[in-house]
């Protein structure tokens, strides 16, 4: 009898590995870099920068939340990879690589929403990258600022030059939340026995004219849902491109 115990508990511990390793085997790693650019200068918060309108800016505060992150195959299935939200803050740096496991395989785009959405925003005060210790909660307006840029120019009409941009809402006619699709090399193989480095440029100059010409001469501060935090969510979602795709 002991002997059938220690047959059946060794088989159980080869089925165990053996099924570990067929699902590590069919999934391939993958590390998302966010590089924050200003058009082909990558981004330093306290530097000064001129926008296409000739505005000089100086960065204080940049960052923004990532959910659904999302893989499509030629099909046009998006195969779902990561449903939690991340918060990318230029201030951190390690917020700004993302690690995800995918099937193995090609895809001819990378999804991801950006914002945080309805069922999150009205779940109240929570934690991780959503507590509002990283100053991304309206306490007076329940939701989330699902992107945020904030500094100094000259044209700003606001007090000591600020400008300051929190874009979020949920409800309908607000809704700021954004899909963004970055098309990928379809030829490229995702394996299992490579990690692949997919960096992502972040263009914040899109932020003022990628969809909707909004000047800080103009618009200096926003930070309630509304039309224009809506202009700014469509700029905000053309900011992203994919700027390479290599194993490592």
């Amino acid at each position: 009898m002991y002997h059938i115990k220690k047959i059946i508990i060794v088989f159980s511990l080869v089925l165990t590995f053996n099924t570990g390793y067929a699902q590590e085997s069919n999934s391939s790693n993958v590390q998302l870099a966010f590089e924050h650019m200003m058009n082909t200068e990558i981004m330093e918060l306290g530097k000064t920068y001129k926008s296409s309108f000739g505005e000089k800016l100086t960065p204080r505060s940049f960052k923004y939340y990532v959910s659904d992150i999302g893989f499509e195959d030629d099909s046009g299935k998006i195969h779902l990879v990561a449903a939690e939200c991340f918060l990318v803050n230029e201030a951190e740096p390690e917020s700004k690589r993302i690690a995800v496991n995918i099937p193995i395989g090609k895809y001819k785009k990378l999804t991801f929403v950006l914002g945080v959405d309805s069922t999150r925003s009205v779940n109240g005060v929570q934690e991780g990258a959503l507590d509002p210790y990283h100053g991304m909660f309206w306490t007076w307006n329940t939701g989330y600022i699902g992107a945020k840029l904030e500094g100094i120019s000259p044209s700003s009409k606001m007090p000591q030059q600020l400008f300051q941009y929190d874009i979020g809402g949920f409800r309908t006619g607000q809704n700021s939340l954004r899909t963004v699709s970055i098309p990928l090399d379809s030829n490229f193989n995702f394996k299992s026995d490579a990690k692949t480095l997919l960096r992502i440029n972040v263009n914040v100059q899109n932020w003022f004219d990628g969809k909707h010409s909004l000047k800080i001469a103009q618009h200096a501060f926003v930070h309630t849902p509304g039309e224009l935090a809506l202009q700014y969510a469509d700029n905000c979602a053309t900011m992203f491109s994919l700027d390479k795709l290599v194993r490592y």
